[in-house]
Parts: C-alpha cells; sequence; structure tokens
C-alpha cells in the first residue's frame, strides 16, 4: 500500500504530460491487478475460494488502500474519481471473503482510511456510491461476524493486547461509520 501512495506522489509531480502518462501507467496497473482478480473470482465458487485468490485479494486491496493515501499528490481529486468506479466491486469482496479476518480487516481499513481522507471533499454522486458501497461491506461483514462469540483466553499484559487485536475490527467499522456520520454535518456546515 505505502508503496503505491509513493509511487502515485512521485508520478503526479510534475504537470507535465510525461508526468500524467506515468500517473495513468500506475492506475492503469492497479486497474489490471483488479480486473485479474475479477476474473479468478468469476471462474471458481466461494467454496473453492484458495489462497491465490485470497493473496490476490489482500493485494489488490493494499494497492486501492495505497492509491487512496496519495491524497498528497498533486490534483489530489483524481483519486475519488479513479476509485469510485471501484468501490461497489471492492465492498463485495467482503461477502467473498470476509470470513478471513486479514481480508476483513484489510477491507474495513481501506474505507474507512478512503472516507477519513475524501469524504468531505466528494460530490452528491461519488458520495452516493460512497454510501451503498459500505452499506454493502458493512451488510457483508456483520453477516459473517455479528453473530459470532469471541473469547480471550490469555493472561496478564498479553489480554489487552490479544484483546485489542480480537477487537480491532469492530474498532475499524465503528471509525468508518463515524466517518460517514460527519459527512452530513460537513455539507450542512458548507451550506
Amino acid at each position: 500500500g505505502k508503496l503505491m501512495t509513493v509511487i502515485l506522489i512521485i508520478c503526479a509531480e510534475g504537470n507535465s504530460s510525461e508526468s500524467t502518462a506515468m500517473l495513468n501507467s500506475a492506475l492503469e496497473a492497479v486497474h489490471e491487478a483488479f480486473m485479474k482478480l475479477s476474473s479468478l473470482i468469476t471462474v471458481t465458487t466461494a467454496s473453492q475460494a484458495g489462497l491465490e485468490e485470497t493473496e490476490m485479494a489482500c493485494l489488490c486491496v493494499e494497492m486501492m488502500r495505497g492509491v487512496a493515501h496519495a491524497n498528497r499528490m498533486n490534483a489530489p481529486e483524481r483519486i475519488p474519481d479513479f476509485l469510485t468506479n471501484y468501490l461497489g466491486d471492492i465492498a463485495k469482496l467482503m461477502g467473498r471473503f470476509g470470513g478471513d479476518m486479514h481480508v476483513c480487516e484489510l477491507l474495513l481499513s481501506f474505507f474507512r482510511d478512503y472516507t477519513e481522507i475524501y469524504i468531505a471533499t466528494l460530490d452528491r454522486e461519488k458520495s452516493t456510491v460512497l454510501f451503498h458501497s459500505c452499506s454493502e461491506l458493512l451488510r457483508a461483514y456483520s453477516l459473517k461476524h455479528c453473530s459470532n462469540q469471541r473469547e480471550v483466553t490469555k493472561c496478564g499484559v498479553e489480554v489487552n493486547v490479544e484483546e485489542e487485536q480480537a477487537y480491532n475490527d469492530i474498532m475499524t467499522s465503528i471509525q468508518l461509520l463515524i466517518n460517514l456520520g460527519t459527512k452530513d454535518f460537513i455539507d450542512e456546515c458548507n451550506a
């Protein structure tokens, strides 16, 4: 993720056609990786999902997260323009891979970070796509994890660390909901 962020910021540094071409090439690589994941998902069923598919999902979400974090580049409004096209498909990954806690936390973190960085700048159309995508993401998350009972069985200092790790996905989903809730407040203040 961080490598993608650095690549995008460096590619967008100049205002020349060369820097625009490099930025477009970097974003095209992200697109191609996501399309490869989509084709893998299309040819396998959820019960057949294997290590390659899960690793590809992690890679794609990390790359998208890296794109989201490139908000310090020149003309950062290009990021929501690019990512809005993928939000629905990224959210659908929770239904497929949400049982894997690593993928689950990556997906929640991506949406939390994206909303934290861009929610104030999104227009109505992009906000609508984001809210629908988050709705689908959180619905799939709750179906996979809200009925699970979690227990921490360590004692002493390890309990706090283990407990924090065990509930990291819940904290991330709460932060995402808080970020989404601020959109109305921000819009009212700007009106």
